[in-house]
């Protein structure tokens, strides 16, 4: 599951304020290439984020009114739709 949004920017703040105080330590050189490293995290994570987006619909199924098809389909309605509400 994706983590929530605030605790996302939360972490990304706290990179970010860690990365400024490794900055003032660091040649320009090695600068670069930590600036490098941390853009590429931040496409990875962007790229989580547009996936998270992306998941298909679940199937849902109907109650056609069989009681032997009753649990199966609130075991359905529960997992995709109770959940998410």
């Amino acid at each position: 599951m994706l983590m929530p949004l605030n605790g996302l920017l939360n972490l990304l703040t706290e990179i970010s304020i860690n990365l400024m105080e490794v900055f003032s330590n660091i040649s320009v050189q090695q600068q670069q290439q930590l600036m490098q490293l941390h853009q590429h995290a931040f496409q990875s994570m962007a790229s989580t984020i547009r996936q998270g987006f992306t998941l298909p619909n679940p199937e849902l199924s109907s109650f056609n009114g069989n009681p032997l098809e009753f649990w199966s389909f609130m075991w359905s309605f529960e997992n995709n739709i109770k959940k998410i509400t």
